[in-house]
């Protein structure tokens, strides 16, 4: 009985305190996010694709070390509610957090996605740049 307290208590206080994204380390770490609805168009899905391809390509040896990594999240989710206004979403958005010792120091939200949808190749180097521009700061 006492251990299965302990456990639920485990859980609860794991509830209230999610664990820090990124690294506990000195080194920087770059979240990519893409944040979209549960009911997506042809065009959310097509962000998601794009983004995951640019973030997978492009910083293959980054993800490796954990110094880059890509997120989906679900923001109809109510554990992911959160998110809406931490980074003042109004629709689907990339956005990218720089994260150092386990707390977030700076992020940014890439507005321009929608421009590019429809050239995979300035689609992929509009996220690049934007990472790249993050992780130099």
């Amino acid at each position: 009985m006492k251990k299965s307290v302990l456990i639920l208590c485990m859980v609860l206080i794991g509830v209230q305190f999610p664990m820090r994204v990124g690294r506990t380390g000195d080194s920087a770490q770059v979240v990519v996010y893409y944040f979209h609805g549960q009911y997506r168009c042809t065009s959310c899905v097509r962000l998601e694709k794009l983004t995951k391809k640019a973030v997978a390509s492009k910083f293959s040896r980054e993800i490796a070390r954990g110094d880059v990594m890509f997120r989906s999240i679900n923001i109809d989710d109510t554990k992911n509610a959160h998110f809406l206004s931490d980074y003042r979403l109004s629709a689907k958005s990339v956005v990218l957090s720089k994260v150092v010792r386990g707390r977030e120091v700076k992020w940014k939200n890439l507005l321009r996605i929608l421009d590019y949808l429809k050239d995979e190749k300035m689609y992929v180097k509009y996220i690049r740049d934007e990472v790249l521009g993050l992780m130099a700061r």
